[in-house]
C-alpha cells in the first residue's frame, strides 16, 4: 500500500497560496474562540468496486460555537493514490456543515488512504490546529 506523503499536500497548499495577496491568507483572529475539526467523513458507496463512481461527503464543526466566520475557510478532501489527489474543495463561511462531491472511483482494487482538512489554509487563529484533520482508509474491490 502506498502512503500519501506531505509533499503532494504541501506543494497543492503553495500552489493554493501563489499570487495571492497577504490579505487574502491572513490569520484571522476570532473573538469567541474557535476550534475547527472535521467530525466525519463518509463514501458512498462503503465498499466501492473499481470504477464505481464515489460521492464523498466531508462533515465539520466549529466546537466553540456556531456564528459564521468573517472570511472563508476551506475544506479538502485528499485521496491516494496520488493520481486522484486534491479529488473535492469548498469553501464557507459557516461554523459547520457538511458538503458532498462525486468522483470517478478507482481504477485498482486496493486499501486507499483518504484525508480531509478543515481551514486547511490556517486562515482562523485556534489554539487547536491539530484537529483540524481526519484521515483513514477505504477498500476498492474488484
Amino acid at each position: 500500500m502506498r502512503r500519501l506523503t506531505t509533499l503532494p499536500v504541501l506543494a497543492l497548499l503553495l500552489a493554493a497560496c501563489s499570487g495571492s495577496s497577504p490579505a487574502t491568507t491572513a490569520v484571522v483572529p476570532i473573538g469567541r474562540g474557535s476550534d475547527l475539526t472535521v467530525a466525519a467523513v463518509t463514501f458512498d458507496p462503503e465498499a466501492p468496486r473499481v470504477g464505481d463512481e464515489v460521492i464523498a461527503t466531508v462533515q465539520w464543526v466549529d466546537l466553540a460555537g456556531d456564528e459564521p466566520f468573517p472570511v472563508p475557510i476551506t475544506i479538502d478532501l485528499m485521496l491516494q493514490p496520488d493520481a486522484l489527489g486534491l479529488v473535492c474543495s469548498w469553501e464557507t463561511v459557516e461554523a459547520l456543515g457538511t458538503v458532498s462531491c462525486s468522483f470517478p472511483g478507482w481504477t485498482d482494487p486496493g486499501v486507499y488512504r483518504w484525508d480531509a482538512w478543515v481551514d486547511t489554509l490556517k486562515v482562523i487563529e485556534e489554539p487547536n490546529e491539530g484537529n483540524n484533520t481526519l484521515g483513514g482508509t477505504i477498500s476498492v474491490e474488484p
